[in-house]
C-alpha cells in the first residue's frame, strides 16, 4: 500500500490544498538563497499580519483534520503554530525566525508522515506533547515556588524593618 493509496480519493483535494497553501505561506519565494513565503511578508505588519497568518495556519490544521489526522498529530501541529506565534511577538527576532521555522511546512510534513504511518506518527507526537506538557508543569511549579519564596523574603524583611524601627513596640 503506497502513500497515494493511503489517501482516500475524497481527501486528495484537501491534501493538495494543504500542500499549495503551506508552500505559499512558507517557501514560495526565494531571495539570496533564502526561501520564504507570505507568512514572513504578512508577518511584518504588526498585529494584523500575525492574525492573518494564524488564521491561514489554522485552516491547514482544520484541513488536516478533514483528511483524518489523529488528535495527537493535530495537537502537535497546533503547538507548532503557537510556538511560532510566541516567538513572532519578539520584534525583529520573530520576523527572522519566520524565515527558518516554517510551521506550515512542518505541519504538512507531519500530515504526510501520518498518512504513511499513522501509528508511528501519532505515537511520536504523543511523546513530544507529553514532554512539552511536563516541561510546562515543571516551569510553572518552579515559578510558583520562586514567587512564594520572594514573598516570604519580602515579608520577612518588612517584619524585620518594622521591629527594628520601634514604631509598633
Amino acid at each position: 500500500m503506497g502513500f497515494k493509496m493511503a489517501v482516500q480519493s475524497g481527501h486528495r483535494h484537501h491534501l493538495e490544498n494543504i500542500r499549495k497553501l503551506s508552500k505559499l505561506l512558507d517557501s514560495q519565494y526565494e531571495f539570496l538563497g533564502i526561501k520564504f513565503g507570505l507568512d514572513a511578508l504578512i508577518g511584518l505588519v504588526p498585529i494584523v499580519g500575525d492574525i492573518v497568518t494564524t488564521v491561514l495556519s489554522t485552516y491547514i490544521i482544520i484541513q488536516a483534520a478533514a483528511v483524518g489526522c489523529s488528535a495527537p498529530v493535530l495537537l502537535r501541529m497546533t503547538l507548532n503554530v503557537i510556538f511560532e506565534n510566541i516567538v513572532d511577538q519578539v520584534p525583529i527576532l520573530g520576523n527572522v525566525f519566520d524565515l527558518f521555522f516554517r510551521s506550515n511546512l512542518k505541519n504538512l510534513n507531519l500530515l504526510e508522515r501520518h498518512l504513511r504511518d499513522p501509528i508511528k506518527t501519532s505515537s511520536s507526537s504523543s511523546k513530544l506533547i507529553f514532554v512539552i506538557v511536563s516541561l510546562i508543569v515543571i516551569a510553572t511549579s518552579g515559578l510558583i515556588v520562586a514567587i512564594g519564596y520572594a514573598g516570604y523574603v519580602i515579608m520577612r524583611e518588612l517584619i524585620h524593618l518594622i521591629n527594628d524601627s520601634g514604631v509598633f513596640i
